[in-house]
């Protein structure tokens, strides 16, 4: 595959190697399609040729990995297919493997080690909350980027490539080999405690310079006590981590971070000089005006509209002929008052223009309701897409026709919650994609070809309309400026009086 280098590879321009593993060949690559570089994981053949049901895993799993986001871990944009290699495109992080760092040799002090575990804590403990388990954490799975951040890498991969329902075998031949639970080797499937288990041996390798030794799995007992001299408090934490029995782990990853030792580090001590009473006054002056003006600017510019929420863009992956492939971009959350932005995209693969599709559908996917924001869709000439979002106002008509061109079609909706919202909670948002077929009748009829439901949440709070941070900052204005002028007009009397002073005392 290192013959790839500097060469297209599908719909991805092939830069260079970042690694490789049991699963494959980790490319930087950039996308043609949406200009931007990418990690490019391309599967070994044996893998789908081996397990029949591969593809099919990926296609209906990828969408649950895509949309998790999480600053501490490597974002999944999507899945791809080319010359018959199944292909993971996710986000390009600069830096180096985690591996490679320790295979080097390269110290690492204790408080970069406490922050490396944090960073994957938080993200291990986030990915957990919604149901998705790592399943082969090591040091090859962790990137530090060229910010000194960790992150992790193939999130979930290794649970739908050997699922949970796989013998001890099958995992073996397809997942990395990694610092195995004592649970799984007995043939459980990996759990959430199997994930923190990792992350402890992770820990180990980076304090001592190699994962621990796997001893008995009887209950209760630690499967590795700490060989290199280290400080108390670290074996305390591992011996807890380690165990044996999952229960007597640690909750959270979270709880073991909390019980790591933080190294002292020498910081200067800085001691302010007791400062004249007018000058305090003064100071908190100057920051309530500096406070007042930076506020004002953002506040004046409230139109009663709201401020769009971040929305969650996902990726959209190319396909056979007459397959095209759809991505949703959707808020994450709105509040009354506030509007967003609602995005369906469809593309057409790579080779297939728009004089090469039907005027009527040709159905071959199964129609269904589906929760992935990116997956693929059959292709006709003239699709609509409906917005239907229960609780929501929708400006602008529901239903739009598109005629799809080479570029692919593109429907934008602006959604609106109402001031009046009664509560918070999770709206339902579904997107309708169908052709109209005029049948042998002479009748139109919709032929369904997609649809696609997922949640908005809206959140509590006071409306976008009314902005109680606007009299705060006047408020604040107004009393910096009052303020000002009593230290002032207080400087001239005291300066006026001594004047008076000095010319009684000539006079006399």
């Amino acid at each position: 595959m290192s013959e790839w280098i500097g060469r297209t590879f599908g719909r991805f321009e092939i830069l260079g190697e970042l690694h490789r593993d049991e699963l494959g060949v980790v490319y930087h690559a950039r996308d043609l399609m949406s200009e931007r570089e990418v990690s490019l994981r391309v599967l070994h053949r044996h893998l789908s040729e081996s397990d029949p049901s591969l593809r099919q895993r990926l296609s209906r799993g990828i969408g649950k990995l895509a949309s998790f986001a999480h600053p501490h871990v490597s974002r999944l944009y999507g899945i791809d297919e080319t010359q018959r290699y199944i292909c993971l495109v996710s986000a390009y992080v600069p830096g180096r493997k985690l591996s490679k760092i320790l295979e080097d040799k390269e110290p690492l002090e204790l408080d970069r080690v406490c922050s490396i575990v944090a960073d994957l804590a938080g993200a291990l403990d986030e990915a957990h909350r919604q149901g998705i388990v790592h399943g082969d954490l090591s040091a090859a799975s962790v990137t530090i980027s060229a910010q000194g951040e960790a992150l992790l890498d193939d999130l979930g991969l290794a649970m739908l490539i050997a699922p949970p329902t796989a013998d001890a075998e099958r995992r073996a031949r397809a997942v990395p080999s990694a610092p195995v639970p004592p649970e799984v080797q007995q043939g459980s499937a990996p759990t959430p405690a199997s994930d923190r288990y990792a992350l402890a041996a992770l820990l180990h390798e980076m304090l001592t310079g190699h994962p621990p030794t796997i001893a008995s799995a009887q209950e209760g007992e630690s499967t590795a006590p700490l060989a290199s001299p280290l400080p108390a408090p670290f074996d305390v934490v591992l011996s807890k981590a380690l165990a044996a029995a999952p229960d007597a782990r640690y909750a959270t990853a979270a709880a073991m971070v909390a019980e790591l030792p933080r190294p002292r580090t020498a910081r200067a001590r800085w001691r302010l000089a007791p400062l004249p009473r007018s000058w305090g006054v003064a100071a908190v002056a100057l920051l309530l005006c500096v406070a007042a003006l930076l506020a004002l600017p953002t506040l004046l510019r409230h139109d009663g509209a709201a401020k769009k929420p971040p929305p969650l863009a996902q990726y959209a992956v190319p396909t056979a002929a007459l397959l095209g492939t759809y991505e949703i971009t959707v808020p994450q959350r709105i509040r009354p008052g506030e509007s967003a932005t609602v995005r369906l995209a469809v593309h057409l693969p790579p080779g297939v223009s728009a004089a090469d599709l039907p005027e009527s559908p040709t159905p071959v996917l199964p129609v269904a309701g589906e929760q992935a924001l990116l997956g693929y869709v059959d292709l006709c000439r003239y699709i609509w897409g409906e917005l239907n979002a229960a609780g929501l106002e929708i400006v602008g008509p529901r239903a739009v026709r598109r005629i799809l061109q080479s570029s692919g079609a593109e429907w934008l909706w602006s959604v609106r919650c109402p001031l009046e919202m009664a509560s918070p909670g999770e709206r339902q948002v579904s997107i309708r994609v169908f052709a109209r077929d005029i049948g042998s009748d002479g009748n139109t009829q919709d032929v369904l070809l997609k649809e696609i439901t997922f949640t908005v949440t809206v959140e509590s709070g006071e409306a976008a309309g009314t902005p109680p941070t606007l009299w705060i900052a006047l408020v604040a204005l107004v009393t910096a400026v009052g303020l000002a002028i009593y230290l002032w007009r207080h400087r001239s009397s005291r300066a006026s009086g001594t004047n008076a002073v000095g010319m009684s005392s000539a006079d006399s």
